[in-house]
């Protein structure tokens, strides 16, 4: 089969070139790309022999084949349990301890829940929103939040799903179950601000 790829820039058709020679260009996830022996031109974003190219540049786009799990998932918020929640309770625990928290009064103690969760959402919406892409749990677990294009989510997008998992966590966590049914794996949160959790490795490439 001719190995020969065809894209558009400024308007100009390029081409042809290798799929090694394709790769060595800076490609857009919109470029235009005209496969081989195919006459149906496609963004780049939708060709899977360029999966692998992108997601060296830090891009995972979001498909049926990478979408993570609903206890992958899990295992990386138990992951950051432990490592954030439990040290981050244990502080809150010493301050009552030491009188600076009285938990004798609802007013303190309610603030201090609501300083809790301060904390987590500053966490994980920082992390969501470095080149991480997720607390440290998730990449741990190998798992980054991504857009609908596979790139990083904005700062304001990470931090309102990081609202809207607080309050997923009030109600009974049912917006973490979600995952379970949800064709495209989104919890409340994820379906609000129109972001995925995938696997930093997809596997299929085509």
């Amino acid at each position: 089969m001719i190995d020969d790829y065809y894209f558009v820039q400024y308007g100009m058709r390029l081409g042809p070139f290798t799929y090694e020679e394709l790769i060595g260009l800076q490609l857009d996830i919109d470029t235009p790309i005209l496969r081989p022996n195919t006459s149906t031109w496609a963004d780049a974003c939708d060709i899977p022999e360029l999966y692998a190219y992108f997601e060296k540049r830090g891009i995972y786009f979001p498909a049926k084949s990478n979408l993570a799990s609903f206890w992958s998932r899990l295992l990386a918020y138990i992951i950051d349990f432990i490592l954030v929640e439990i040290p981050l309770l244990l502080l809150f625990y010493e301050l009552a301890l030491k009188g600076d928290i009285d938990y004798h009064s609802p007013m303190q103690m309610f603030m201090a829940v609501v300083a809790f969760h301060i904390v987590i959402i500053i966490y994980n919406t920082i992390c969501e929103y470095s080149l991480m892409k997720g607390s440290i749990g998730k990449r741990i677990c190998g798992l980054v939040v991504v857009d609908v294009d596979g790139g990083k989510i904005r700062l304001y997008s990470a931090l309102k799903r990081n609202i809207f998992k607080v309050l997923s966590r009030v109600l009974f966590y049912l917006g973490f179950l979600r995952v379970l049914w949800d064709e495209h794996r989104q919890g409340w949160h994820d379906d609000f601000v129109g972001s995925y959790v995938v696997r930093r490795e997809n596997k299929v490439h085509g």
